[in-house]
């Protein structure tokens, strides 16, 4: 089985790493999901992710949803070459970044 892990620091600051698959995203909405709390900041560095398929994409999307319904100010940090190529492909880049 695949692995995402999400380190954060008290200052809204997060860093993403390992896989973003159908296997680890809904573990990982449960550690990154509270953390929209109304008005915060929050930075998902995406340096460390290895791999990402339509479910990490849906993942993206599902955190800049719930950015955009709690007011919180959201922004993806570091996107890997790969992840960029699949969200273009898919049309929806200019939602995510």
């Amino acid at each position: 089985m695949t692995r995402a892990t999400l380190v954060c620091d008290d200052g809204g600051q997060c860093r993403i790493a390992g896989e973003l698959s159908f296997d680890t995203v809904n573990a990982l909405w449960a550690s990154v999901g509270a953390r929209f709390k109304s008005g915060a900041m929050l930075v998902l560095d995406l340096a460390g992710t290895t791999h990402c398929d339509s479910a990490g994409l849906a993942f993206l999307i599902e955190c800049v949803r719930t950015a955009h319904a709690n007011l919180v100010t959201l922004e993806f940090r570091s996107p890997p070459a790969q992840l960029l190529a699949l969200a273009s492909a898919s049309h929806v880049a200019d939602i995510i970044f």
